[in-house]
């Protein structure tokens, strides 16, 4: 499911985050800003998300709006499906 050069870092990156860790800290760890994690957890969502209907949200914050209460309840099958 994840796209990109790397995607073992970036399903590390995405299963971090979605434990509670900080941009920063996923950042430092790998050498990247905060930014590019953040553009790398928005585009990996955006992507998951997409076949569920959920491609209008723009911004990671909607989606995040959006399935926030599935997300606590099912994280390991988010992380499964990367």
């Amino acid at each position: 499911m994840i796209c990109g050069a790397k995607p073992e870092r970036n399903k590390e990156i995405i299963t971090r985050v979605l434990e509670g860790e900080t941009l920063q800290t996923v950042g430092d760890a790998h050498e990247l800003t905060k930014e590019r994690v953040r553009q790398i957890v928005y585009q990996t969502m955006h992507r998951m998300f997409k076949d569920n209907n959920y491609a209008g949200a723009s911004t990671l914050r909607e989606i995040k709006a959006i399935k926030l209460s599935a997300w606590r309840a099912s994280k390991n099958f988010i992380i499964n499906r990367l």
